[in-house]
């Protein structure tokens, strides 16, 4: 692992500034967790990909192809993913071009730096925590990274 979780939302992007989680090893999916410091009824989530690589590629290595997000205001203090946890969306991003793997053109470069947003479910309750849950990344493992997230919602 690579970068404190805290730099995915730094405001800053790029290798410095990054969440990284490449830990080698079990077949199941990678995850990380995180308090938002407050409980709020979300709306979305936005997230942008760290690019990796020379020349930078955005669909590339432990960039995330699809996953979860997971919502708790107070959760199984073993760590468990159980019903303690609500899912908030699940997603698959898409590389607008088609192009092979490893392979990007300027429209897959634009899309990726614009990042993400991620709807999340209007019916959940407030939550406290989120879980980031990588089902599959674009090498086909599940490792992730995190440039940048933005979380909104409110509070009341």
């Amino acid at each position: 692992m690579w970068g404190a979780v805290s730099k995915a939302w730094d405001g800053r992007y790029g290798w410095e500034a990054c969440f990284t989680q490449q830990i080698a090893g079990g077949n199941g999916p990678h995850t990380v967790t995180f308090s938002l410091g407050t409980s709020a009824k979300l709306s979305r989530i936005w997230m942008r990909p760290y690019p990796e690589s020379n020349p930078l590629r955005y669909f590339y290595l432990q960039a995330m192809r699809r996953f979860e997000i997971y919502g708790s205001d107070n959760p199984n203090p073993n760590g468990a993913l159980d019903k303690s946890w609500i899912l908030l969306g699940s997603y698959t991003i898409t590389k607008p071009s088609g192009l092979p793997y490893g392979v990007e053109n300027e429209l897959d470069k634009q899309t990726a730096e614009a990042g993400y947003d991620l709807p999340c479910d209007l019916s959940a309750p407030k939550v406290r925590y989120l879980r980031v849950r990588c089902l599959e990344n674009w090498v086909g493992g599940t490792g992730l990274n995190i440039d940048e997230l933005t979380v909104y919602g409110d509070t009341r």
